[in-house]
């Protein structure tokens, strides 16, 4: 006994998409780039000092004498080195700049260099000439330092 009446069928299940198979990319050869410092921090080239701070020996650090002594000397070097900065004219890649003194205990300076350098030769040039020109100018009370020399560490944020 056969009927012309349609047979309801399971659906045939859908197949999911083959999955493409993943190839890692051929490898290309490496890209040599030239070591150029990053983006400049002064795109206008205009460089703000926007704060001075001193790293001084412990021995020091409990003066009163010595603490107006840096004060004053900080005041000063902002002061000359903010308007000193306005002469450049080159881009600076760090915001600090930090400068390692040497002194006796008259103050006069033994030795100084740039132990951090602000990226540009120019700034640490006009920074290092400004420190030590107002050292020689600005200089700590007679007797105030029970030792014949000592370091100091400016370190100046632009």
């Amino acid at each position: 006994a056969s009927s012309n009446q349609p047979v309801a069928s399971t659906p045939a299940p859908v197949k999911a998409p083959d999955k493409k198979e993943v190839k890692p990319a051929a490898q290309k050869a490496p890209v040599v780039r030239q070591v150029t410092p990053t983006k400049p921090l002064n795109s206008s080239k205009t460089i703000t000092l926007r704060k001075l701070a001193w790293q001084v020996p412990d021995y020091l650090s409990y003066s009163d004498n010595m603490k107006r002594y840096l004060q004053t000397a900080g005041k000063s070097i902002k002061l000359t080195l903010s308007s000193d900065l306005l002469l450049t004219n080159d881009y600076i890649y760090s915001n600090q700049v930090k400068v390692d003194l040497k002194l006796n205990k008259n103050g006069d300076i033994i030795s100084s260099k740039i132990a951090k350098s602000s990226g540009s030769e120019q700034v640490d040039k006009i920074v290092l000439r400004t420190v030590k020109d107002t050292l020689n100018v600005v200089k700590p009370a007679q007797g105030e330092v029970p030792t014949p020399n000592y370091n100091l560490a400016l370190i100046i944020y632009l």
